[in-house]
């Protein structure tokens, strides 16, 4: 809880693995903009290695171009596909919420802080799945699915992007937590994301996402 955000420092080649979520373009597109930096600071010299503080300067930059200037282009048609300001609306608020969310979880004091998923305790009507549908097409979120504890089936897993991590100050390196949670949160996170993260702040986060009793609200995934 008394880590700084601020003075965090995403570097090193662990953490740069683990942002890039094992995709290598996204690996070479940072590293790539790393070795501009550190060349155009000294044009004569070859490039030995990356400062520390460039590493994490350009991973902080790419996070906050992933969510906002790729939104941007969604939201004005610029995008490969045509969908409606409302749903990229939606989404974006959606992606804000739970991101300041788990944030808020990551610096309280709860055995299990590194929370980066979300399962639902009950099925999602067609409005999330579009709005979630859209994110998974454009990379904000990965898909899997978990056991229910009942042993009666499984449920669908959404994951977070770990290249968001440096935005919300998450911890990239192990995102074995998720929650469950009810629609009726996701809907509040898709229209007021600042009304979520308000009550997550005021009243913890396991009092807003509550779990279906017959669940764990912590598995390993």
């Amino acid at each position: 809880a008394s880590k700084s955000a601020s003075t965090y420092s995403y570097s090193g080649f662990d953490q740069l693995v683990h942002i890039s979520s094992g995709i290598i373009r996204h690996f070479l597109e940072a590293a790539s903009l790393m070795y501009g930096e550190m060349q155009s600071r000294n044009p004569i010299d070859p490039v030995m290695y990356i400062e520390p503080s460039v590493q994490n300067k350009i991973v902080r930059y790419l996070a906050d171009q992933f969510l906002f200037s790729e939104f941007e282009k969604l939201e004005t048609g610029q995008g490969p596909e045509s969908v409606t300001r409302s749903t990229v609306r939606k989404l974006r608020n959606l992606v804000t919420a739970l991101g300041r969310s788990f944030e808020q979880i990551l610096i309280s004091d709860a055995s299990e802080r590194r929370v980066f998923s979300i399962a639902f305790s009950d099925p999602p009507d067609d409005e999330i799945i579009e709005v979630l549908s859209l994110g998974l097409r454009y990379g904000y979120f990965h898909e899997s699915t978990i056991g229910m504890k009942d042993g009666t089936g499984r449920t669908r897993l959404f994951i977070l992007s770990r290249r968001l991590a440096p935005h919300f100050s998450l911890d990239p390196t192990s995102f074995a937590g998720y929650k469950f949670v009810t629609t009726g949160t996701i809907h509040e996170a898709m229209r007021n994301p600042d009304s979520l993260v308000g009550r997550v702040r005021r009243h913890g986060f396991e009092d807003v996402f509550k779990p279906n009793p017959q669940m764990d609200l912590f598995r390993s995934v």
